[in-house]
């Protein structure tokens, strides 16, 4: 599974499975001028069958995105993205999910 998107330096995002922690870690480097860096986490290892995800992004002990996604087993490349925040999202902590191979490659 794909784990991409922005968020601001020094969260923490926590990815589990059943309480079984698949990826933590703390978001550092390229931060733009707002202090949101890019998430590129391409090979986060998942079940093939359905499964449950808990996603949270810590800010400084504050949960600010705190979900729950299910993937499908019918998904070939599952990926989670979250969504630069900025005025348009009234700069809320948001999260698309989906398949790769739903989308027509070149």
């Amino acid at each position: 599974m794909g784990v991409y998107g922005y968020a601001y330096s020094n969260d923490s995002v926590i990815i589990t499975d059943n309480d079984n922690e698949i990826l933590k870690i703390r978001v550092a480097g390229n931060e733009d001028e707002r202090r949101l860096c890019p998430v590129n986490k391409p090979e986060v290892k998942i079940k093939s069958s359905e499964v449950k995800l808990k996603v949270q992004i810590d800010s400084s002990g504050i949960v600010v995105l705190d979900t729950v996604v299910v993937m499908p087993k019918e998904y070939k490349r599952p990926f989670v993205t979250f969504v630069y925040p900025s005025s348009r999202t009234k700069f809320k902590r948001m999260l698309l999910a989906g398949d790769y191979s739903m989308f027509p490659l070149d």
